[in-house]
C-alpha cells in the first residue's frame, strides 16, 4: 500500500521506438492503458466510478481485462460479467438480452425484438451517478459502516482482502473498515477490534489464489471468538504449490503488519517462511 509507480516516468527506459510496436518495449498507448487501470474509471463529468487497480494486480489483469492471444482477444470480464451484470444486476428494468458473442464488435444488436438485443458496450458509464442504477444498488451494495444494532446483540465480523484482487480492490474494503471505526466506534480502531477486525492477505487474488498467502480457515476463527470468546490477534495463513506449503506467516490485524523477525540476513530464503518467523505490528 505505501508503494508508489508512475507509469510514464517508471517505464519510460522501456519505451518503443516513435512509430514502432514490439513485445520487448511500450507504446504510448500501453502505457496509458496501464495508467488508466491504475486510476481507475471515470465519467465524462471526471467523477470516479471505481477506484483503480492496486500496484501488484498486474499478473491477474490478462484474465480479466486485457485481451491478447492467450485469451482469444476475449478477457473473462468480457465474456461474463459484462453482460450479465448490465441485465440483471445495474438497470432496474432489464436491457433485454446480451448478442450472441460479446467477442463480435461488428455484430449488430436486433434492438427491436421481442426480448431487444444489447453490446457490451451499449452500457453508459455516465449512468452510474446519473441514478439509473440507484434501486439495484440499494439491495447489492453492502456499504453501510453503522453497525451499533449489529455490535449491541454481541456480534463478531471478520473482513479479509487479498491485496492482489484486481475484481474487488481492497481498497474499498479498507475504506469501508475505516468508515465502520469512524461511524460506529467513535474513530478507536482498539474499540472496533472487539467486534470487527480486518485481515489484508498480500499476494491473494480475488477471494483464492495467487502467488502470495492464501489458504487458511475462513471459518474456525470466528468460530472461536464468537463461541469461545478468543479474538483472532492473527490468522496463520499458507500457500502451497503441489500440495506441498512452501509459504506460511501471519495475517494480522488492520493496521498491523507482518515482520520478518527470523534468521538474520535470511528474509528471501524460502526455508525461513514460516509463521515463528514473522510478527504483527504496526509499521
Amino acid at each position: 500500500l505505501a508503494c508508489t509507480f508512475e507509469p510514464a516516468v517508471d517505464l519510460a527506459g522501456l519505451m518503443c521506438p516513435p512509430d514502432s510496436t514490439s513485445d520487448q518495449c511500450f507504446t504510448p498507448a500501453q502505457v496509458q492503458t496501464i495508467s488508466d487501470l491504475y486510476n481507475g474509471p471515470r465519467d465524462d463529468a471526471g467523477r470516479q466510478v471505481y477506484p483503480g487497480k492496486m500496484l501488484g494486480s498486474e499478473p491477474q489483469w490478462a484474465g480479466y481485462y486485457i485481451p491478447w492471444q492467450g485469451n482469444d482477444m476475449a478477457p473473462g470480464k468480457l465474456t461474463g460479467v459484462a453482460g450479465d451484470h448490465m441485465n440483471y444486476l445495474f438497470y432496474e428494468v432489464d436491457p433485454g438480452i446480451a448478442v450472441p458473442d460479446l467477442r463480435d464488435i461488428d455484430y449488430e444488436p436486433d434492438t427491436d425484438a421481442v426480448i431487444p438485443e444489447f453490446h457490451w458496450f451499449h452500457w453508459d458509464i455516465n449512468d452510474f451517478h446519473s441514478g439509473a442504477g440507484e434501486l439495484m444498488k440499494s439491495i447489492t451494495d453492502a456499504n453501510d459502516p453503522d453497525l451499533h444494532r449489529f455490535v449491541r446483540r454481541g456480534g463478531k465480523l471478520i473482513l479479509y482482502h487479498g491485496l492482489m484482487d484486481t475484481l474487488i480492490v481492497a481498497t474499498d474494503t479498507i475504506d469501508y473498515y475505516q468508515q465502520v471505526v469512524d461511524t460506529t466506534f467513535a474513530g478507536s480502531v482498539a474499540e472496533a477490534q472487539a467486534n470487527a477486525r480486518l485481515y489484508l492477505a498480500p499476494g491473494m487474488g480475488h477471494c483464492a489464489g495467487g502467488p502470495g498467502l492464501n489458504n487458511w480457515d475462513k471459518l474456525a476463527p470466528l468460530v472461536e471468538w464468537v463461541e469461545n470468546g478468543h479474538a483472532p490477534d492473527s490468522i496463520i495463513a499458507t500457500h502451497e504449490t503441489d500440495g506441498l506449503v512452501d509459504n506460511e506467516r501471519p495475517l494480522c490485524t488492520y493496521p498491523q503488519q507482518a515482520h520478518y523477525i527470523g534468521p538474520a540476513e535470511g528474509a528471501d530464503e524460502p526455508g525461513n517462511w514460516v509463521a515463528s518467523n514473522f510478527e504483527c505490528r504496526i509499521r
